[in-house]
């Protein structure tokens, strides 16, 4: 089988296999058959046989290089990529708890103010009313033991200890998303050339919804055009206009909102559509 350092090992066609077939019987028995010639005779059906079960066995040995090329490539990333690094960290955080992390978004700010040397800005997008709130809070604490470097100063409203191997106690700091509350209005104007059913005012709300879910998250920029779309999620509509407010409903914007690393936008009530 050729090996390619992208894909692994490839198995042979039927084609290559025969060809060898008929090269190595050609040489025991001083025949001279070629791939054609040799078809329909009984040096034929034995190999025919013995092709399928080599083909089989390849497909087997390359479908597990690739979980091995796989597993090399994660590896990899774990060994290149420490935890102490802003990208480790975030990375290592945002992992499942079954690689050692708690699937948590993180963002830290970048420090550009020299009197901030030396300061660390962690914010944590976790739901401080959960029910199990104080187990994450810790875990979170833990990593940032395990994890960063020391001489850090650390910010935050959020503070935990934990305890080092010589018995001392050290404290640390995160702090949760600073939530810009808005409203949301999304009015669709459709096509009189549409092809597809109208969708009714849930029905877009729930795509938005699972777009935003999707596309949003802590320390993006809020941008209202990627949320819902004509030709990805309303091809029966002629224009999208989605807007967004941050004074209750007294103005409305629908230009991108640019996002510090600790915002977030929280939408505090049910987005209105209007479909016409």
């Amino acid at each position: 089988m050729a090996w390619d350092l992208l894909n692994g090992y490839q198995p042979r066609t039927f084609a290559e296999l025969l060809q060898d077939y008929v090269d190595e019987y050609n040489a025991q028995y001083g025949t001279s058959y070629d791939t054609t010639s040799i078809v329909g005779n009984n040096a034929y059906k034995a190999g025919y046989t013995a092709i399928q079960l080599v083909m089989q066995a390849e497909a087997n040995f390359a479908e597990i290089s690739v979980k091995l090329l796989d597993y090399i490539r994660t590896s990899n990333e774990k060994i290149t990529l420490p935890k102490s690094t802003i990208s480790g960290f975030v990375a290592g955080l945002l992992a499942p708890v079954a690689d050692g992390g708690l699937g948590l978004i993180s963002t830290i700010k970048d420090i550009t103010d020299p009197a901030e040397a030396g300061y660390m800005f962690l914010v944590v997008d976790t739901d401080p009313l959960a029910s199990n709130y104080a187990t994450i809070k810790q875990g979170i604490i833990d990593r940032m033991h395990n994890w960063l470097t020391c001489a850090l100063y650390y910010n935050g409203t959020e503070t935990g200890t934990k305890q080092a191997v010589n018995g001392q106690n050290f404290t640390y700091k995160f702090a949760l998303p600073t939530k810009i509350d808005i409203l949301v209005k999304i009015t669709i104007t459709s096509s009189k050339n549409a092809k597809t059913p109208i969708l009714n005012e849930n029905q877009v709300r729930d795509i938005f919804n699972a777009n935003l879910a999707k596309f949003y998250q802590l320390g993006f920029d809020f941008e209202p055009e990627k949320y819902l779309e004509i030709n990805r999620d309303l091809p029966f509509a002629s224009n999208i206009l989605l807007e967004y407010s941050e004074n209750a409903g007294s103005t409305w914007a629908s230009v991108p909102r640019a996002m510090a690393y600790n915002e977030k936008m929280n939408i505090t009530e049910p987005a209105t559509v209007i479909v016409n």
